[in-house]
């Protein structure tokens, strides 16, 4: 894929789903891409969310 088409796959298909590891148990959280451009791709979690903290 080129980037032109990652960066319309992600505008058209903004939810995702971020995996981490919190000690040794998986963890998975729906996200929201707020941006997806030639500058990068942008996503953002509250502060006081448990993803933060991982």
């Amino acid at each position: 894929m080129t980037k032109e088409e990652i960066l319309e796959f992600v505008t058209k298909n903004p939810m995702f789903s971020l995996a981490t590891i919190d000690g040794s148990q998986p963890r998975t959280r729906m996200m929201m891409v707020c941006r997806a451009d030639e500058n990068g791709i942008l996503f953002t979690t509250g502060r006081d969310k448990d993803v933060n903290k991982q």
